[in-house]
């Protein structure tokens, strides 16, 4: 897989470091410094723009990789491809700022009981919205130079070692939960300027237009891809991410917090997939531009089997250790209410990974329109599961319906390419891998409780990465990953 192989390595070395760094912040510093309402109210603040996101890009982050080869050209700077990425989400950012302070008593007044005494802080949505926008453009635009190494390092390290900071130093007394807030939107502000310093160190920073480049037929076919675009950030962006929202807004602060918690541990299921996602869109864009279907063909089945060799491991790993794991975290009586969050959330990853780099297949092929369908078909889907669901089960029900959701929306688009191309990314490979998984979490429950947290998570931990990894790396199940452990023991050899 050459250079996606090399760049997601890099990448998932990198997330995986921050997501230990994230775990010990959800486990135990933001459990200890905050209250769960806190906890939710911060996470409600940073999550929600997320959301809104499709509103202000307009479909203008759908054309960063579709239409960069179009646009590449070093020594005109990329004919002022960035420009058109900055303009649009400017003009999206004022009409919902206006909207949002226009019927701002509505909306405070709609929050009022959920939110209760945070509900003055609603009003941080506003910058981390314009923050969260514009890291977003930048972060995806310097995937265009195949780098992804360096933006992770900056949106997740850098991140996630800054906000616990800021909750210690509001445990310690130094200031009120509001400088919190503050904090962030200061946190936020370095990353943008981060990235923009390392985009001009790529090369690639351009703010002059080049309006002459925009010759009609590609104004118009720009114009329907980002109208389509906005459908389909839409709808990948209620598919996926409503679910914190909605625990907010049908329960309360309290519950988010404790959904966030279990939602936190998931993700580390799923850095595989999107480290390769990452890198393996521009690639499969020109892919398609060059006609080579027998490469996205290839890259199909081997994200799909990597993908899910990994993710069923680390979903196996953590659901053995699952009580031991709240039973260890501070106030862990309270938070083992979002166990089940954990398995469901969990094994919507394993959908989503099991499918590949399906979503890019489709994306940047002829056939993109389907894509925005799909998505705002699961969009609506996934929103009345959350409202039939969560009333009845509360935040297993928001689980509940992610896990429907993107089962459904995986399988609609594995028909559909197969439909389209004939492609398609399962192999028998894939039931080994689902039979070695189903084998090693057998073994790991006949496993005797020491009644010792700690030393049951590390004999258990122990025991599935030698019984699974044993298996698939014996059977050459994935020649990407034994080529993979091969070259990591020849540089520990190397070293000793």
């Amino acid at each position: 897989m050459g250079v996606i192989k090399r760049q997601s390595i890099k990448q998932s070395l990198v997330t995986y470091l921050a997501i230990i760094i994230g775990t010990i912040n959800i486990l135990f510093i933001y459990t200890s410094t905050l209250t769960k309402e806190e906890l939710g109210m911060m996470r409600f603040i940073i999550d929600t723009p997320l959301l809104l996101l499709p509103f202000i890009y307009l479909g203008s982050n759908s054309l960063t990789y579709r239409f960069f080869p179009n646009f590449r050209n070093e020594e005109n700077k990329n004919n002022g491809f960035l420009f058109i990425l900055l303009f649009v989400p400017l003009i999206g950012f004022i009409l919902f700022s206006s909207i949002f302070f226009l019927n701002k008593s509505s909306i405070y007044s709609a929050y009022s009981i959920q939110l209760g005494k945070h509900l003055p802080y609603l009003v941080f949505l506003i910058p981390m919205l314009f923050l969260q926008a514009y890291v977003g453009i930048f972060s995806t635009y310097s995937t265009n130079f195949k780098r992804i190494v360096v933006p992770a390092i900056i949106n997740n390290l850098f991140v996630k070692i800054s906000i616990p900071t800021l909750t210690i130093l509001y445990f310690l007394g130094y200031f009120s939960f509001s400088g919190i807030l503050n904090g962030v939107i200061i946190i936020y502000s370095i990353v943008l300027l981060a990235l923009i310093g390392y985009l001009h160190y790529l090369g690639g920073l351009s703010f002059k237009p080049k309006l002459s480049f925009l010759n009609k037929p590609l104004l118009k076919e720009m114009g329907s891809f980002a109208f389509f675009g906005i459908l389909g950030s839409l709808g990948s962006i209620l598919a996926t991410r409503i679910d914190s929202f909605m625990v907010t807004s049908l329960l309360n602060t309290g519950y988010n917090g404790i959904f966030t918690i279990a939602a936190t541990m998931s993700t580390v299921i799923d850095v595989p997939r999107r480290a390769i996602s990452g890198i393996a869109a521009p690639i499969i864009a020109q892919a398609w531009e060059d006609d080579n279907i027998e490469h996205i063909k290839d890259l199909y089945k081997k994200s799909s089997l990597n993908q899910f060799i990994i993710g069923l491991f680390i979903l196996i790993g953590i659901w053995v250790n699952i009580d031991d794991i709240f039973a260890f975290i501070p106030k862990g009586d309270e938070f083992i209410l979002g166990k089940y969050v954990v398995l469901f959330l969990g094994l919507a990853k394993i959908a989503d990974m099991v499918s590949g780099v399906n979503h890019e297949i489709i994306m940047y092929s002829k056939y993109y329109r389907f894509n925005f369908y799909a998505i705002l078909c699961l969009a609506i889907f996934n929103i009345i599961a959350n409202f039939l669901l969560i009333p009845k089960y509360q935040i297993n029900g928001a689980a509940l319906a992610t896990l429907a959701s993107l089962s459904l929306f995986n399988f609609t688009k594995f028909v559909y390419i197969y439909y389209k191309t004939k492609m398609q990314p399962l192999s028998i490979e894939t039931l080994w891998v689902f039979l070695t998984g189903l084998f090693t979490l057998g073994l790991a429950y006949i496993i005797p409780s020491t009644e010792l947290p700690f030393v049951d998570i590390l004999i258990r931990s122990v025991s599935v990465t030698l019984v699974y990894g044993s298996i698939i790396l014996y059977f050459n199940i994935s020649p990407d990953i034994n080529d993979l452990v091969k070259q990591g023991l020849g540089i520990i050899k190397s070293k000793f």
